[in-house]
Formats: structure tokens, sequence, C-alpha cells
């Protein structure tokens, strides 16, 4: 894994956590997670 990359998957998992963290509180709404997981995880790996 280059630095690059080490910092895009580090970036992708300090979100996933905040989000994770509001699911557990009932804060997140559903299309966020979605358009982070099409957007920001699938889409990114493409990019």
């Amino acid at each position: 894994m280059t630095c690059g990359n080490a910092a895009i998957h580090r970036t992708l998992v300090e979100k996933a956590v905040a989000l994770a963290s509001r699911l557990h509180t009932r804060t997140l709404a559903i299309g966020e997670m979605f358009q982070f997981l099409a957007h920001d995880v699938v889409k990114g790996a493409w990019a």
C-alpha cells in the first residue's frame, strides 16, 4: 500500500467510525450511509 493509498484508507476508516457512532445514537439518515458507501467507498476506489 502506497502512502497515498494509506491516507485514503485512513480517511475512509475515520469517516466510517464517525458514521457508525451516529448510527448507534440514531442521528444518521440511511441516505447518508448509502452515499458514503456508494460515493466514497465504491466510486472512490475507481478514482
